[in-house]
Parts: C-alpha cells; sequence; structure tokens
C-alpha cells in the first residue's frame, strides 16, 4: 500500500485524497461538525514553540501551536500526526476563553460518545485517538471563522545512539503548505548530560544564522532556534556527541508521594572490542516481499539494496534469495557458495523480480528456514516486507509458532518493515522470539540507503546470548524481558522496576566468537530526580508488550483491561483510550453518566474485521472482509437503533451497512471494498463505527493494493 508517512505535529499531514495520506506537511483539516460528507477545508498554522528537554538519551518535547481558520464558517478540525518512532503522547491542552485546560483520558468509546455529545451542543471540546501505532488523530471543535485556536501537544521520546553521536530529530519541512509562510517558529533545547560532552551541532540543512548553541557547562547546553514569515523546506536536527560513550547509562524515578517502587531506564552500549570477528564462514537469506503493494520506486530501491547485500558476501559465506507474493520463488533451491558467478547470477535474478500478487510471509520465512545448514556457519534471515501477510496463512500467532518451530539451528531472523502498514508489534514479537532486531523504514527516507546501513549493522561481528545482571538490587516488570544478539554498534534501551532505593552493580556479559566479555558499573539507585516520564515510558512499553499479547491471542477482557489501567493511571494514549479536553463548567453528558451500556463490552461489541488487512480486488479477483458486531440483551427498551457505516479518516462515509433497529443478537456483515457508488476505494486506513442506542466502539480497517 502507498500510503505515505503522517509528519509530526508541528508538520500536520497532507492528505492526497480522501482515506490516502501523504508525505507532505503543514496540512490541518477543517470539515462541517455533525454532517459525515462534508467538504474538506484548508487550514493554516500561524505559528509554534517547540521546548525541548533533553537528558542524556531521553527527550520530553512541549508543542505549542496556534491555527487560523480564513474561512467563513465554523468547522471541525481534524489532523493527524505521526509521532518519531519510539515516542508517547502523554498529554495535550487547549486553550478555552483564555484557559489552558488539560485531558482527561478515558475508555476510547465513552471519550467518543462524550465528544459528539458535547459537540451538538456547540461547546468546545478535543478528542485525540490512536489510530495506528504512533499515528493518532486530533478532533478539535469549533473553529470560528476568521479566529484562531491554540493548542499545546506533550510527547516523550527515547534517543537513538548513531555512532559515536545522539540525535534529536523534529520534523519541520512545510514547503508543501500550500505557499503559506509560518508567521513564528522557534526550538527552544536545553541540553543536560551526566557525561561531559564533546561536540553539539545541528544538521547540515538548519541555517546557522537563525541557530544559537551557548554552552553553560561541560554536561548543559542551550540550543535556540527561531525564525519569522517562512515557509520551512527542511527538517530540524541535532547531534551531540559524548566525550566518553558510557557503556552503561541510567535514568531513575521514584513517587515521593506514594510507597510505589522506583523506575528505571537503562541504556547499555557495549564497546567496540567486546565485538571478536569470527574467521568462520556465515549463511545469509535475503527474503524479499515482492506483492502488488511493492509496485514502483520501493521495489526499485530493495533491488538495489538486495544486489549490495549479495556484493558484499565475502568468500566461503552461503546464501540465497527468497522472493514471495502469493508464490514464493527462489534463487536457487538450496544454499550457494558466495563465489564470483553465483554472485553475478543472483544479481541477474534480482534484476528479474516484479511486484503483483499478496503476501505469503509465512511460506516465505519457512522455505528460508528449511534450506538452513548445521554446517554452514551462524545463519541470518532478513525478511523485507511494506505490509502483513495477507495470503496462505495470515493468522501472527500461527506464523510466529510456525516460525519458531521450524527455526532448528536458532536463525537470527530481522525483520525489516517498510512504510506505515507493517503490523509492527507482529514484527517485534518475531525478531524477539527468533535473537534478532526489528527495524523499521518509514515512508520519507530512502529504502536503498537505510537497508545498507541496516545490513552494515546485523552483518557486523555479533554479542550471543547478552544479558544483564542487578546485584544489591530487586527489579521486576523489565522490558524487553531478554536481550537480542547484538551487532557493534548497536545499544540496548531496558526499562523496569526496582526496589528498594540503594546501591546496587551493574554487569554486562555476552559471549563474542566463543569467548565471554563483561564489564560492570556502581550504581546509586537511592538518586531519583523528578521525572515521571521514566515511569510514563515504562508503563508505554508495558502497553506495548500487552498489545503483542493481544495481537497473538485476541482480545480478552484481562488484556484489555490491564491496557486501559496502565493507560488511566499513567495518561499513556493507547488504542484503547483516548484524550478528552471538556470546556470547563460543562459538565459530562448524563446520558453517559447514566447509561452503563457504552462501558459493557462483552455485551455490546465490534469485533475487529477479518482478515485485517484486505486486498478488494488483485490479481486473483475481488476479496471480502467479514464485520461481526454484537447487540445487547436485557435492555428495558428492547430493539435498539443501529448504525454501522464505513469511515474514511476525515470523517466521510465511505460504505452504510446498517441503519435500522435491530433486536439482541450477534450479527456478520461482508465488505467488498467499495463506496456507496460501488467503486473501489482506495488503499488506505478506514474506520468501521457502530452507534447502537449509546454504545459506540471503532476499528481500524486497512485496505491493500
Amino acid at each position: 500500500m502507498k500510503r505515505k508517512l503522517l509528519r509530526l505535529i508541528v508538520s500536520l499531514v497532507l492528505l492526497l485524497s480522501l482515506c490516502q495520506i501523504a508525505e507532505a506537511s503543514g496540512k490541518l483539516y477543517g470539515r462541517f461538525p455533525n454532517l459525515e460528507n462534508s467538504p474538506v477545508f484548508d487550514l493554516q498554522l500561524r505559528k509554534f514553540t517547540a521546548t525541548v528537554e533533553i537528558q542524556d538519551q531521553f527527550a520530553v518535547v512541549h508543542v505549542d501551536e496556534t491555527f487560523y481558520n480564513d474561512n467563513t464558517s465554523t468547522l471541525e478540525g481534524v489532523y493527524f500526526f505521526e509521532m518519531p518512532e519510539g515516542s508517547k503522547l502523554t498529554e495535550i491542552a487547549l486553550w478555552i476563553n483564555g484557559e489552558r485546560v488539560e485531558q482527561v483520558i478515558k475508555r476510547r468509546e465513552e471519550a467518543v460518545q462524550q465528544y459528539e455529545q458535547i459537540v451538538r451542543r456547540q461547546t468546545d471540546p478535543l478528542l485525540a485517538e490512536q489510530v495506528a501505532e504512533n499515528v493518532f488523530r486530533l478532533r478539535l471543535f469549533p473553529l470560528p471563522p476568521r479566529s484562531e485556536r491554540r493548542l499545546e501537544i506533550k510527547y516523550i521520546q527515547p534517543l537513538p545512539a548513531k555512532g559515536n553521536a545522539i540525535e534529536f530529530f523534529f520534523p519541520l519541512r512545510l514547503e508543501d503548505y500550500a505557499g503559506k509562510h509560518v508567521d513564528s517558529a522557534r526550538i527552544h533545547l536545553d541540553l543536560k548530560t551526566q557525561t561531559s560532552v564533546d561536540s553539539v551541532w545541528v544538521g547540515a540543512q538548519v541555517p546557522p544564522s537563525i541557530t544559537q548553541i551557548t554552552a553553560l557547562s561541560g554536561t548543559e547546553y542551550l540550543v535556540d532556534f527561531k525564525t519569522t514569515n517562512t515557509a520551512f523546506e527542511y527538517d530540524f536536527s541535532l547531534y551531540f556527541r559524548p566525550k566518553t560513550f558510557p557503556v552503561f547509562n541510567t535514568l531513575k524515578f521514584v513517587p515521593t508521594n506514594s510507597n510505589d517502587d522506583g523506575f528505571y531506564l537503562l541504556w547499555v552500549y557495549p564497546p567496540d572490542d567486546f565485538f571478536k570477528k569470527s574467521a568462520g564462514p556465515r549463511q545469509f537469506i535475503f527474503c524479499a516481499d515482492v506483492s502488488a503493494s511493492m509496485i514502483g520506486t520501493r521495489l526499485s530501491q530493495v533491488k538495489q539494496a538486495l544486489s549490495y547485500f549479495v556484493d558484499q558476501l565475502q568468500p566461503g559465506d552461503r546464501f540465497n534469495v527468497v522472493a514471495f507474493n502469493t508464490e514464493i520463488s527462489t534463487f536457487s533451491p538450496a544454499l550457494v557458495q558466495a563465489d564470483a558467478a553465483n554472485k553475478t547470477r543472483a544479481k541477474t535474478y534480482i534484476q528479474t523480480l516484479s511486484a503483483t500478487g499478496l503476501t505469503n510471509l509465512n511460506d516465505a520465512l519457512l522455505t528460508a528456514l528449511a534450506m538452513l545448514d548445521s554446517a554452514a556457519g551462524q545463519p541470518q534471515i532478513l525478511a523485507i516486507s511494506d505490509g502483513q501477510p495477507t495470503w496462505g496463512e495470515t493468522r501472527t500467532e500461527v506464523i510466529l509458532a510456525n516460525v519458531k518451530q521450524a527455526n532448528k539451528l536458532s536463525a537470527s531472523i530481522f525483520p525489516i518493515g517498510l512504510g506505515s502498514d507493517v503490523n509492527k508489534d507482529f514484527f517485534r514479537t518475531m525478531a524477539q522470539e527468533n535473537g534478532a532486531t526489528a527495524f523499521f523504514i518509514g515512508e520519507s527516507e530512502n529504502v536503498t540507503e537505510r537497508l545498507v546501513q541496516i545490513y552494515g549493522t546485523i552483518t557486523s561481528p555479533l554479542l550471543t546470548n547478552a544479558r544483564i545482571v542487578y546485584q544489591g538490587i530487586t527489579t521486576y516488570d523489565l522490558l524487553p524481558a531478554s536481550i537480542p544478539n547484538l551487532s557493534q554498534g548497536m545499544q540496548i534501551l531496558q526499562t523496569g522496576r526496582y526496589a528498594p532505593p540503594g546501591i546496587g552493580m551493574l554487569q554486562f556479559q555476552a559471549n563474542s566468537n566463543q569467548t565471554t566479555v563483561d564489564t560492570s558499573m556502581i550504581v546509586d539507585w537511592r538518586e531519583a530526580p523528578d521525572n515521571e516520564h521514566v515511569s510514563r515510558y515504562w508503563a508505554a512499553q508495558k502497553i506495548q508488550a500487552l498489545l503483542q499479547d493481544i495481537e497473538r491471542f485476541g482480545e480478552r477482557a484481562e488484556l484489555v483491561d490491564a491496557v486501559v489501567l496502565l493507560s488511566i493511571t499513567y495518561s499513556v494514549l493507547s488504542p484503547y483510550t483516548a484524550f478528552l479536553v471538556i470546556e470547563p463548567g460543562i459538565g459530562v453528558p448524563t446520558a453517559v453518566e447514566t447509561d452503563p451500556a457504552a462501558n459493557l463490552p462483552r455485551v455490546f461489541s465490534l469485533s475487529q474485521n477479518y482478515p485485517n488487512p484486505f486486498s478488494p480486488k488483485s490479481a486473483l479477483g475481488r476479496n471480502t472482509t467479514t464485520i461481526r458486531y454484537t447487540i445487547a440483551a436485557g435492555l428495558p427498551e428492547g430493539n435498539v437503533r443501529v448504525e454501522l457505516k464505513i469511515y474514511n479518516l476525515l470523517g466521510q462515509v465511505m460504505k452504510t451497512f446498517v441503519i435500522k433497529e435491530q433486536a439482541p443478537g450477534e450479527y456478520t456483515v461482508v465488505w467488498d471494498g467499495t463506496d456507496e457508488a460501488g467503486r473501489l476505494v482506495a488503499a488506505g486506513i478506514y474506520l468501521m463505527r457502530i452507534v447502537a442506542g449509546n454504545f459506540v466502539a471503532e476499528r481500524k480497517v486497512v485496505v491493500l493494493r
């Protein structure tokens, strides 16, 4: 699917079609409230300020922005944004009549219902919902004509180490903002580190004339970027390099107003001398998705990368290439030697690959695993795909079990996801269960360049059986619980709980080419600065682990309830909750307070469609997806009025299935991917939505091509 990258909140997004989100920036959209097929209006971003606090490799980003409705009508604002990888949304505030009003967090169904009831009363609500991982939709009302609205957002983000430097990235590119300039823009950063910094600099595209870097000490820097009346043509990047990259780095937090245990973040950066190069042969299998969604530039870039992979193979290595769509194709029936002749033939085979059909990931991986040779060296499999399994075995929990059972030689399987439609929980679980790391490449990135970088990382000398030992301190709820095999330049980030505060020792151990390496450090676990965002990051990772369980085992009530409890307790948005801002003094709609039906998911329900994603039309003909829902029994009124519709992300109706009263029971409808006029909808993310009495629920539907 060719859904483009959604930019971060400052950039906002440009939608090329009603259900296809494009890689362009700086678009806020307006629509008429309570009108399903409202026209869409372009709105303006007038000014913003981003205040960033960086402590070592952890950033707290506070964005304050003002929008302007230059139309003559009162509108509802709708916009989407994608957080940087690993970021978590923690706070939203709306300015109402000169007063800053923060969000409350609720179960998603309840928040959606309250928002829509408030909109009907023409008062000031804001609703933030997660529609995909790291992708959020905000609905804001009202946007009065010829007037401004001010909004604040806060998110937390771990910062990656790239080589021997650390990067902070802020999307700022606004060249597609309809030719309009932002009146004023400012990014103010306060950088603090526990070890001395060697240098601080901004990206090459950032004009030095409008950027000031001030060293307050060897461990604290201020960075100020500001400009006026600008249409940005570049993003903002900041880099800093420690004088000595620490092996261990920790951030801790202990709540002072309770007896709760502490929270911590731990980064481990194994020294280069730990990695001892093996002189033995290696075996590689490169699995490449060539389904129809890969047509165009993406497939061309993947083919370039595959040819590069083959060129880098060393004498003595053995390899193969597996291409998969509906069918499985291999360069050779078995592994071949990486000699000049085989490399040339493999590159010729790669150039013949074309994109068609659906995605049979299960059989591709099983085919690759069956080729491995116990006498051919450490096995590694790179699995590149831009979507989700849509052919053959599509149940992710079954694929994971099949792969685990077939991986007799403990091959490291590196899933590499392209674009925004990859099932990241599925890829992460596969990597974790097979001693590897999952990588994701965004729509705006050059696929060839990133694949080359990833290949260089995972083919460098490995540390295996890596482990962190905590002495003198009790730790629990560690995420991730196990550490993958590590290549040179890779860093570990682990979060967890600890008790009691005290002095303890950290020890890192691993195996490197049949040699044990280790290092240790004394850590004062009593020091716990006022940084509750550490606890929020732990909660976000715990939620992510629960979502992976839901992906594998289904929406069991205890798993969903655990996600909701963590989300509400730590103010971290999840797929089962939403942020809601309500104008002071208007009160909560009575219907929500008195009617328990909206909180009875075991009675009223909307199940995830199956299969999801699905492809309405392919070389194999038209396909469908099935939607199931239930209506509660035992209500005094008996029958309930039900509406079941498919919407695009702008809230426009694409398909109506039900508008009538229905008796209690279970119902099924089938969608063939067409709109009201019988035309196939574009590839993209859609929302199926049910309103049954006071029960409201939504699910994400992904349409592929």
